[in-house]
């Protein structure tokens, strides 16, 4: 069970890179699917950015799987 918002970001971004990696993208290419930046899809995957709901809908968009499969290990 995750305790604190430190691990909820971490499992986030652990998921978030998971799924780019087999979807065969770069971060630069995920972040142009999703019009953002690299930047933020590296913080993300490092657990250091919280991003928002569109944020989240955004990247599962770009990875071609829902929201829901992003969160699933967050319980």
């Amino acid at each position: 069970m995750i305790k604190d918002s430190k691990e909820v970001l971490a499992t986030l971004g652990q998921t978030l890179k998971k799924y780019r990696e087999q979807a065969k993208l770069s971060q630069d290419k995920l972040a142009a699917k999703c019009d953002t930046e690299q930047a933020d899809i590296s913080r993300i995957e490092a657990g250091l950015l919280n991003p928002g709901v569109l944020v989240i809908v955004d990247l599962a968009r770009g990875l071609g799987i829902t929201p829901a499969t992003l969160l699933e290990e967050i319980q």
